[in-house]
């Protein structure tokens, strides 16, 4: 029988198998991706993958968007689904997804993100800043090349000019990532981590770290770390993955949304890097909320979760 057959395997080895999976399912996503862009705009991304990098075309741009909703697919949702079904016996309680949703944690969770927002520009304004020593200079050249190529591909997609584009943006920046991102690194990795460790902390920060290397940009991997760790308190203090979720999609949504406002001159561009200068009028007091919050939502936490989370033969069924 293929349901949970890998239910008694070790963390490691299913980390394997979801890693296998990814690469399987990305590359197969890719190939069908390639063939309707092939079908609709013509593009031969398979013969020639540079004709994606020609941004200065619309349809390029849109062929840029659509790949990434196979990206997101091939590589994270499906995947983890079929990682679920084969390497668990419950698979909701494995990754802590509940019924029960109380708004007054929904306020919490989406509270702390953006009361943090703050400190999080400071830290993308010092992670940008950062120097590798002198006898990698080359290495940081290029990372700064790669870093610019992303920077460009990023301003391309998100250039939105009529609200539709902005839907359709939101489904694929904000959408997509809070489902299958958190699914994957939140839901599993660090549940698998954690147990392989017998700690849900070292699961946090090992998956966090592994959450933003896997965006391949050094100069903005400590902000994502930080991140890829709140969100991962989150499901510990909350008892449930629906919050994560919720506050990845809050964060991407926002940034999507004040990015249109800015494009059309509804609000300044300043109002996006608010604490990037060392603000700290605006820092501390982010820092202070979003410190109380989580207190808040640490003392209504289940304090039975924490060890069950890190048992590698929990009753999947008592969570």
């Amino acid at each position: 029988m293929i349901k949970s057959i890998l239910h008694s395997q070790s963390p490691i080895v299913k980390l394997f198998f979801l890693l296998v999976l990814s690469i399987g399912g990305l590359s197969v996503f890719l190939f069908f991706a390639a063939l309707m862009m092939k079908l609709i705009w013509g593009i031969s991304f398979l013969s020639d993958p540079s004709v994606l990098e020609n941004l200065s075309d619309p349809y390029i741009v849109d062929a840029n968007r659509f790949m990434l909703i196979f990206q997101h697919i091939g590589f994270f949702i499906l995947p983890s689904l079929v990682f679920l079904y084969v390497g668990t016996k419950d698979p909701r309680n494995f990754i802590l997804w509940k019924r029960q949703f109380q708004f007054s944690t929904l306020f919490i969770v989406v509270g702390i993100l953006h009361f943090l927002a703050p400190f999080v520009n400071l830290l993308i304004s010092w992670n940008e800043a950062m120097h590798l020593p002198d006898f990698l200079s080359s290495v940081e050249a290029n990372m700064r090349l790669m870093e610019d190529s992303a920077g460009r591909l990023t301003d391309a997609l998100v250039s939105m000019n009529t609200p539709n584009e902005l839907i359709y943006m939101i489904f694929i920046v904000a959408v997509l990532p809070a489902i299958g991102e958190e699914l994957m690194f939140r839901g599993i990795v660090q549940r698998l981590l954690s147990q392989q460790f017998k700690s849900y902390h070292i699961g946090i920060w090992i998956t966090a770290l592994l959450f933003s290397a896997l965006h391949f940009q050094f100069f903005g991997f400590f902000p994502r770390v930080f991140l890829g760790a709140v969100l991962g308190y989150l499901l510990i203090f909350s008892g449930n993955i629906i919050y994560p979720m919720i506050a990845h999609f809050f964060n991407n949504f926002s940034s999507l949304v004040l990015a249109y406002m800015i494009q059309h001159k509804i609000i300044g561009d300043e109002i996006e890097t608010i604490g990037g200068q060392q603000e700290w009028l605006y820092i501390l007091p982010g820092l202070i909320v979003s410190g109380l919050l989580f207190y808040f939502l640490w003392r209504k936490r289940s304090v039975s979760i924490g060890q069950e989370y890190i048992e590698r033969n929990y009753i999947e069924g008592a969570l």
